[in-house]
């Protein structure tokens, strides 16, 4: 099956967004995090976790223009950049500074006034870290990279990323150095692996859906302030909320093609463009199902599939009961594995310790798909309802 795409350019289905509502939860933690890091001058280890879609990299951008207008030094990333010494360096270069006009401070946030050069000479990371002149708040996404086979690429490499964490982790520095890290439902066990367990991080935020007022707000912007509606346009926000469950990569892929056919009749709301909306919508949802598969064979998603079946849809699964369940067409090993592809792809999530997808229609969508026993479902549903007619 094809993605298609939509007419767009200026709605993005992946980034941050020119629209941010809720996450004060999140928000919250990570200003506690900064203002403790200035009064401790101390590093913080923060990771944001969550399935893909979920809105990591849009909370991240909003943390950065956080800190920058509270005066701190904001710079983006790589993974390698925690054991590659010239990807480090280039990473911190003045040029490479970060500035943050579409973030809006909400509530009280103390700032330390404004930003100065970046200290930055031919040193290694760890020294650039512990002789940094001014607070400085690193920002890697896609952290679960760290966790691929090539990187880090040599043992010496791993060394060298467990040193930085645990310098940025318990070492009393200069300037207080952040490292934000945002990735997969994956990315607290690979920092296990570098020696930040659970218990020492300083903050592991699990992302989840938006809340319903922050996902009306957001819809509401881009159709009203974007789009420049014009006429009764809750219909269309009502309808739209129904499919995407708060997932921030659900609502782009309606409120994209709701902008289009919207922007099409200069912002007059129609029916047609409903529907088309609609029908857009479900496809471009359905094209981001088929991207987290890809990798996974068909045999692995049926025996999935059929598990799902099995499990009623407010129960969550055991690693043990998925293992067994794919077991039945690999050996351990190998099953082992590709249960590891299915966290990395975001068709399951961990929730204390249990999984299930993390929207209600990716489950109905690989039933649909893959399951074997879907029609002896739909059959017995059949034959309840002839029995119960017949009694009538």
């Amino acid at each position: 099956m094809g993605q298609e795409r939509t007419e767009l350019t200026d709605v993005s289905d992946r980034g941050s967004s020119p629209y941010f509502h809720g996450r004060e939860n999140e928000l919250n933690i990570f200003n506690t995090i900064l203002n403790a890091s200035i009064e401790e001058k101390k590093g913080t280890n923060l990771i944001i976790q969550g399935s893909p879609g979920s809105g990591k990299t849009a909370l991240i951008h909003q943390c950065g223009g956080i800190a920058s207008q509270k005066g701190w030094d904001v710079f983006k990333i790589k993974a390698d950049a925690l054991w590659d010494m010239k990807e480090f360096r280039e990473s911190l270069k003045k040029e490479n500074l970060l500035q943050f006009k579409d973030v809006t401070l909400k509530g009280e946030f103390k700032g330390i006034g404004a930003s100065t050069t970046v200290y930055w000479r031919k040193k290694s990371i760890l020294k650039i870290i512990t002789s940094l002149k001014r607070p400085t708040l690193l920002m890697l996404d896609e952290a679960q990279h760290l966790g691929h086979q090539l990187a880090p690429p040599t043992k010496e490499a791993e060394r060298v990323v467990t040193k930085v964490l645990d310098t940025i982790q318990n070492t009393s520095l200069k300037s207080p150095v952040v490292l934000l890290s945002a990735g997969l439902g994956t990315t607290m066990d690979i920092f296990q692996r570098f020696g930040i367990s659970r218990t020492r991080v300083n903050a592991l935020i699990e992302l989840g859906p938006l809340d319903h007022p922050s996902e009306r707000n957001i819809i509401s912007d881009w159709l009203i302030k974007h789009a420049k509606a014009k006429g009764p346009i809750n219909p269309w926000i009502d309808a739209i909320t129904k499919e995407t469950y708060g997932w921030a990569q659900h609502i782009i892929s309606y409120v994209s093609p709701a902008v289009t056919q919207l922007q099409k009749h200069n912002g007059k709301v129609t029916d047609d463009g409903f529907k088309n909306m609609l029908h857009q919508g479900r496809k471009n949802k359905d094209n981001d199902y088929e991207r987290r598969i890809i990798g996974l064979f068909s045999k692995e998603l049926t025996l999935l599939s059929d598990l799902l079946c099995n499990t009623l849809e407010s129960k969550s699964i055991s690693y043990e009961d998925i293992i067994k369940t794919l077991e039945k067409g690999f050996d351990q090993e190998k099953s082992k594995e590709l249960f590891q592809l299915i966290l990395e792809r975001g068709v399951l999530n961990e929730k204390r310790g249990y999984f299930n997808t993390p929207i209600p229609s990716m489950r109905k969508w690989l039933i649909s798909h893959f399951s074997t026993k879907k029609n002896e479902i739909i059959e017995s549903l059949y034959h309840g309802y002839n029995k119960t007619t017949e009694k009538n």
